[in-house]
Protein backbone atom coordinates (compact mmCIF):
# COMPACT_ATOMS: atom_id res chain seq x y z
CA UNK A 1 0.00 0.00 0.00
CA UNK A 2 2.94 2.58 0.44
CA UNK A 3 4.54 1.37 -2.29
CA UNK A 4 1.28 2.57 -4.27
CA UNK A 5 0.66 5.72 -2.74
CA UNK A 6 4.40 6.82 -3.32
CA UNK A 7 4.04 5.73 -6.72
CA UNK A 8 0.63 8.00 -7.04
CA UNK A 9 2.03 10.79 -5.45
CA UNK A 10 5.12 10.71 -7.57
CA UNK A 11 2.89 10.66 -10.76
CA UNK A 12 1.29 13.80 -9.32
CA UNK A 13 4.03 15.70 -8.52
CA UNK A 14 5.40 14.95 -12.23
CA UNK A 15 1.87 15.48 -13.52
CA UNK A 16 2.11 19.06 -11.47
CA UNK A 17 5.48 19.89 -13.21
CA UNK A 18 5.01 19.01 -16.13
CA UNK A 19 1.52 20.72 -16.63
CA UNK A 20 3.18 23.83 -15.26
CA UNK A 21 5.86 23.79 -17.87
CA UNK A 22 3.87 22.88 -20.50
CA UNK A 23 1.35 26.19 -19.71
CA UNK A 24 4.18 28.18 -19.74
CA UNK A 25 5.82 27.11 -22.42
CA UNK A 26 2.52 27.14 -25.06
CA UNK A 27 2.01 30.63 -23.67
CA UNK A 28 5.59 31.62 -24.78
CA UNK A 29 6.27 32.60 -21.14
CA UNK A 30 8.92 30.06 -21.05
CA UNK A 31 12.01 30.50 -23.90
CA UNK A 32 14.54 27.52 -23.32
CA UNK A 33 16.49 29.19 -25.92
CA UNK A 34 18.11 31.77 -23.42
CA UNK A 35 19.96 28.45 -22.01
CA UNK A 36 22.29 28.24 -24.89
CA UNK A 37 22.55 31.86 -24.67
CA UNK A 38 23.89 32.23 -20.89
CA UNK A 39 25.57 28.80 -22.00
CA UNK A 40 27.80 30.68 -24.70
CA UNK A 41 29.01 33.97 -22.40
CA UNK A 42 31.56 32.13 -20.04
CA UNK A 43 31.97 35.39 -18.26
CA UNK A 44 28.46 35.39 -17.11
CA UNK A 45 27.99 32.08 -16.51
CA UNK A 46 31.28 32.04 -14.31
CA UNK A 47 30.35 35.08 -12.36
CA UNK A 48 26.91 33.39 -11.24
CA UNK A 49 28.67 30.24 -10.68
CA UNK A 50 31.29 32.13 -8.18
CA UNK A 51 28.79 34.19 -6.72
CA UNK A 52 26.35 31.35 -6.00
CA UNK A 53 29.10 29.33 -4.62
CA UNK A 54 30.79 32.03 -2.58
CA UNK A 55 27.28 34.17 -1.64
CA UNK A 56 25.53 31.88 -1.26
CA UNK A 57 26.60 28.26 -0.30
CA UNK A 58 29.30 28.72 1.71
CA UNK A 59 27.87 31.14 4.09
CA UNK A 60 25.36 28.71 4.47
CA UNK A 61 28.31 26.00 5.68
CA UNK A 62 29.42 28.69 8.17
CA UNK A 63 26.09 29.92 9.64
CA UNK A 64 24.77 26.14 10.10
CA UNK A 65 28.93 25.59 11.76
CA UNK A 66 28.21 28.60 14.39
CA UNK A 67 24.96 27.44 15.44
CA UNK A 68 26.69 23.96 16.08
CA UNK A 69 29.77 25.31 17.66
CA UNK A 70 27.29 27.73 20.07
CA UNK A 71 26.00 24.90 21.64
CA UNK A 72 28.96 22.87 22.05
CA UNK A 73 29.01 20.27 19.24
CA UNK A 74 32.28 20.50 18.14
CA UNK A 75 32.43 19.92 14.92
CA UNK A 76 35.62 21.08 12.37
CA UNK A 77 34.34 23.87 9.66
CA UNK A 78 35.73 21.26 7.20
CA UNK A 79 33.65 18.55 8.32
CA UNK A 80 30.54 20.69 8.16
CA UNK A 81 31.54 21.70 4.57
CA UNK A 82 31.73 18.49 4.06
CA UNK A 83 27.58 17.45 5.09
CA UNK A 84 26.30 20.18 4.33
CA UNK A 85 27.86 20.07 0.46
CA UNK A 86 26.25 16.21 0.97
CA UNK A 87 23.62 17.41 2.05
CA UNK A 88 22.72 20.36 -1.03
CA UNK A 89 23.92 17.22 -3.60
CA UNK A 90 20.90 15.09 -2.05
CA UNK A 91 18.79 17.92 -2.11
CA UNK A 92 19.51 18.45 -5.82
CA UNK A 93 17.41 15.11 -6.39
CA UNK A 94 15.01 15.08 -3.49
CA UNK A 95 11.89 17.58 -4.18
CA UNK A 96 11.97 21.11 -1.58
CA UNK A 97 14.59 22.66 0.18
CA UNK A 98 13.14 21.06 4.06
CA UNK A 99 15.03 17.57 2.58
CA UNK A 100 18.54 18.81 2.20
CA UNK A 101 17.87 19.43 6.30
CA UNK A 102 16.90 15.58 6.86
CA UNK A 103 20.28 14.25 5.48
CA UNK A 104 22.28 16.71 7.34
CA UNK A 105 20.76 15.19 10.48
CA UNK A 106 21.36 11.93 9.51
CA UNK A 107 24.96 12.33 9.18
CA UNK A 108 25.29 14.56 11.98
CA UNK A 109 23.62 12.41 13.91
CA UNK A 110 26.27 9.65 13.20
CA UNK A 111 29.17 11.97 13.45
CA UNK A 112 27.88 13.28 17.16
CA UNK A 113 26.15 10.41 18.89
CA UNK A 114 27.23 11.68 22.79
CA UNK A 115 24.82 14.67 21.52
CA UNK A 116 20.71 14.16 22.02
CA UNK A 117 18.89 13.98 18.62
CA UNK A 118 16.65 17.38 19.95
CA UNK A 119 20.04 19.16 20.53
CA UNK A 120 21.15 18.45 17.03
CA UNK A 121 17.87 18.91 15.33
CA UNK A 122 17.53 22.22 17.19
CA UNK A 123 20.65 23.36 14.64
CA UNK A 124 18.63 22.71 11.87
CA UNK A 125 15.75 24.23 12.90
CA UNK A 126 16.91 27.64 13.85
CA UNK A 127 19.45 27.12 10.69
CA UNK A 128 16.06 27.13 8.41
CA UNK A 129 14.43 29.67 10.30
CA UNK A 130 16.94 32.36 10.27
CA UNK A 131 17.00 31.76 6.54
CA UNK A 132 13.45 32.82 6.27
CA UNK A 133 13.39 35.40 8.59
CA UNK A 134 16.21 37.01 6.09
CA UNK A 135 13.87 36.96 3.49
CA UNK A 136 11.16 38.39 4.85
CA UNK A 137 13.04 41.13 5.79
CA UNK A 138 14.62 41.95 2.52
CA UNK A 139 11.05 41.93 0.75
CA UNK A 140 9.37 44.01 3.98
CA UNK A 141 12.38 46.52 3.57
CA UNK A 142 11.96 46.63 -0.09
CA UNK A 143 8.32 47.02 -0.26
CA UNK A 144 7.33 49.26 2.69
CA UNK A 145 10.92 51.05 2.58
CA UNK A 146 12.04 51.32 -1.26
CA UNK A 147 8.20 51.08 -2.48
CA UNK A 148 9.39 49.41 -5.69
CA UNK A 149 6.67 49.13 -8.56
CA UNK A 150 3.96 51.46 -6.68
CA UNK A 151 -0.19 50.51 -8.01
CA UNK A 152 1.28 47.16 -8.87
CA UNK A 153 -2.32 46.45 -7.54
CA UNK A 154 -3.87 45.32 -4.36
CA UNK A 155 -2.44 41.91 -4.46
CA UNK A 156 0.94 43.36 -3.37
CA UNK A 157 -0.28 45.20 -0.62
CA UNK A 158 -1.94 42.04 1.01
CA UNK A 159 1.48 41.00 0.60
CA UNK A 160 2.95 43.65 1.94
CA UNK A 161 0.73 43.29 5.11
CA UNK A 162 1.22 39.86 5.28
CA UNK A 163 4.68 40.40 5.58
CA UNK A 164 4.29 43.16 7.86
CA UNK A 165 2.28 40.92 10.18
CA UNK A 166 5.27 37.87 10.32
CA UNK A 167 8.35 40.06 10.64
CA UNK A 168 6.04 41.60 13.80
CA UNK A 169 5.47 38.25 14.96
CA UNK A 170 8.93 36.99 14.66
CA UNK A 171 10.79 39.96 16.06
CA UNK A 172 8.25 39.55 19.20
CA UNK A 173 8.86 36.14 19.66
CA UNK A 174 12.35 36.63 19.20
CA UNK A 175 12.08 39.11 22.06
CA UNK A 176 10.21 36.73 24.22
CA UNK A 177 12.15 33.52 23.54
CA UNK A 178 16.08 34.97 24.37
CA UNK A 179 14.02 36.87 27.87
CA UNK A 180 15.94 35.04 30.25
CA UNK A 181 12.89 33.29 32.30
CA UNK A 182 13.35 30.29 34.56
CA UNK A 183 12.21 26.87 32.65
CA UNK A 184 9.57 26.68 35.25
CA UNK A 185 8.24 29.63 35.06
CA UNK A 186 8.64 30.87 31.46
CA UNK A 187 4.77 32.04 30.05
CA UNK A 188 5.41 31.80 26.79
CA UNK A 189 5.74 27.90 26.82
CA UNK A 190 2.82 27.94 28.82
CA UNK A 191 0.90 29.79 25.95
CA UNK A 192 2.18 28.08 23.46
CA UNK A 193 1.14 24.85 24.71
CA UNK A 194 -2.30 26.05 24.68
CA UNK A 195 -2.43 27.24 21.11
CA UNK A 196 -3.24 25.24 18.08
CA UNK A 197 -0.27 23.61 16.39
CA UNK A 198 1.91 23.79 19.94
CA UNK A 199 3.76 20.53 19.16
CA UNK A 200 5.80 22.96 16.03
CA UNK A 201 5.96 25.75 17.82
CA UNK A 202 7.14 24.38 21.25
CA UNK A 203 9.73 23.05 19.41
CA UNK A 204 10.59 25.89 17.50
CA UNK A 205 10.53 28.13 20.94
CA UNK A 206 12.82 25.22 22.48
CA UNK A 207 15.35 25.25 20.08
CA UNK A 208 15.86 29.16 20.29
CA UNK A 209 15.84 29.00 23.91
CA UNK A 210 19.45 26.79 23.33
CA UNK A 211 20.92 30.45 21.98
CA UNK A 212 19.61 32.66 24.87
CA UNK A 213 23.15 33.13 25.88
CA UNK A 214 24.27 33.36 22.29
CA UNK A 215 23.13 36.68 20.98
CA UNK A 216 25.91 37.50 18.64
CA UNK A 217 25.55 33.63 16.94
CA UNK A 218 22.13 34.63 16.18
CA UNK A 219 23.04 37.87 14.66
CA UNK A 220 25.74 36.57 12.89
CA UNK A 221 23.37 33.84 11.47
CA UNK A 222 21.08 36.77 10.48
CA UNK A 223 23.24 38.90 8.91
CA UNK A 224 24.87 35.51 6.44
CA UNK A 225 21.30 34.95 5.73
CA UNK A 226 20.72 38.64 4.52
CA UNK A 227 23.97 38.08 2.58
CA UNK A 228 22.71 34.59 0.89
CA UNK A 229 19.63 36.02 -0.71
CA UNK A 230 20.95 39.05 -1.52
CA UNK A 231 23.02 37.53 -3.32
CA UNK A 232 20.75 35.94 -4.98
CA UNK A 233 18.96 39.01 -5.76
CA UNK A 234 22.01 40.49 -7.36
CA UNK A 235 22.43 37.15 -9.38
CA UNK A 236 18.94 38.11 -11.13
CA UNK A 237 19.62 41.01 -11.47
CA UNK A 238 22.79 40.03 -13.57
CA UNK A 239 20.84 37.80 -15.73
CA UNK A 240 17.55 39.98 -16.39
CA UNK A 241 20.05 42.79 -17.40
CA UNK A 242 22.29 40.83 -19.77
CA UNK A 243 19.35 38.47 -21.19
CA UNK A 244 15.82 40.61 -20.75
CA UNK A 245 14.74 43.90 -20.85
CA UNK A 246 16.38 45.16 -17.02
CA UNK A 247 14.42 45.38 -13.66
CA UNK A 248 15.31 48.09 -10.83
CA UNK A 249 17.01 46.72 -8.43
CA UNK A 250 14.44 47.66 -5.64
CA UNK A 251 11.89 45.57 -7.18
CA UNK A 252 13.66 42.31 -7.54
CA UNK A 253 14.34 43.11 -4.10
CA UNK A 254 10.87 42.15 -3.06
CA UNK A 255 10.01 39.82 -6.05
CA UNK A 256 13.17 37.73 -5.27
CA UNK A 257 12.81 36.38 -1.80
CA UNK A 258 8.86 36.18 -1.65
CA UNK A 259 9.51 33.53 -5.33
CA UNK A 260 12.38 31.84 -3.10
CA UNK A 261 9.65 31.07 -0.82
CA UNK A 262 7.57 28.41 -3.22
CA UNK A 263 10.54 26.88 -4.06
CA UNK A 264 10.27 24.76 -0.54
CA UNK A 265 7.36 23.29 -1.82
CA UNK A 266 8.20 19.66 -2.40
CA UNK A 267 6.77 18.85 -5.54
CA UNK A 268 10.19 19.06 -7.49
CA UNK A 269 13.58 19.54 -7.12
CA UNK A 270 15.13 23.15 -6.74
CA UNK A 271 11.48 24.58 -7.26
CA UNK A 272 11.27 23.43 -10.54
CA UNK A 273 7.52 23.90 -11.81
CA UNK A 274 6.38 25.48 -9.09
CA UNK A 275 9.14 28.19 -8.75
CA UNK A 276 8.97 28.87 -12.70
CA UNK A 277 4.72 29.96 -12.32
CA UNK A 278 5.86 31.93 -8.89
CA UNK A 279 8.58 33.75 -10.40
CA UNK A 280 6.51 34.23 -13.66
CA UNK A 281 3.61 35.99 -11.99
CA UNK A 282 6.07 38.01 -9.95
CA UNK A 283 7.50 39.48 -12.30
CA UNK A 284 4.84 40.48 -14.01
CA UNK A 285 3.06 42.30 -11.10
CA UNK A 286 6.33 44.13 -10.85
CA UNK A 287 6.16 45.08 -14.50
CA UNK A 288 8.71 43.19 -15.79
CA UNK A 289 9.19 40.31 -18.05
CA UNK A 290 10.66 36.75 -18.33
CA UNK A 291 10.27 35.42 -14.67
CA UNK A 292 9.92 31.78 -15.69
CA UNK A 293 13.29 32.26 -17.79
CA UNK A 294 14.98 33.93 -15.60
CA UNK A 295 14.35 31.41 -13.00
CA UNK A 296 15.39 28.69 -15.54
CA UNK A 297 18.96 29.90 -15.82
CA UNK A 298 19.17 30.58 -12.37
CA UNK A 299 18.06 27.42 -11.48
CA UNK A 300 20.57 25.45 -14.25
CA UNK A 301 23.53 27.06 -12.44
CA UNK A 302 22.54 26.14 -9.13
CA UNK A 303 21.69 22.85 -10.07
CA UNK A 304 25.57 22.66 -11.29
CA UNK A 305 27.04 24.27 -7.96
CA UNK A 306 24.75 21.90 -5.97
CA UNK A 307 26.13 18.74 -7.74
CA UNK A 308 29.45 19.92 -6.54
CA UNK A 309 28.18 17.73 -3.45
CA UNK A 310 28.71 14.51 -5.59
CA UNK A 311 32.46 14.75 -4.97
CA UNK A 312 32.90 15.03 -0.77
CA UNK A 313 30.34 12.94 -0.82
CA UNK A 314 32.24 10.02 -3.09
CA UNK A 315 35.30 11.17 -0.94
CA UNK A 316 33.37 10.50 2.49
CA UNK A 317 31.90 6.68 1.34
CA UNK A 318 35.30 5.84 -0.04
CA UNK A 319 36.91 6.99 3.68
CA UNK A 320 34.16 4.49 5.47
CA UNK A 321 32.02 6.77 7.00
CA UNK A 322 28.34 6.62 7.52
CA UNK A 323 26.34 7.34 4.30
CA UNK A 324 22.53 7.47 3.59
CA UNK A 325 22.57 4.03 1.93
CA UNK A 326 23.86 2.58 5.28
CA UNK A 327 20.03 2.83 6.56
CA UNK A 328 17.45 5.45 7.86
CA UNK A 329 17.74 8.34 10.61
CA UNK A 330 16.88 6.13 13.18
CA UNK A 331 19.53 5.83 16.20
Amino acid sequence: MEKIKSVFLLALKVSIVSGVLYYLTTQGRLNLRLVPELLNRPSLFFALFLALLLGMVFPSMVRWWCLLRALGIGMKLRKAVSVTWISIFFSTFLPGAISGDLVKAFYIRKEHPEHSKSLLFSTLLVDRILGLLAILLLAGFAIFVMQPFEGAGDGWELTGQILTGLICAFLMGGLLIIFPFSQNRDPVQRILSKLPASRITLKVHNAFTLYRDHKKTLALGLLLSLMIQLTEVLCFKLLIDQLSQGGAFTDLLAVVPIGEISTIIPVAPAGIGVGHLAFEYLFQSAGMSAGADMFTLFTLVRLIVLLLGGFPYLVYRKSGGPTMLDGPFSN
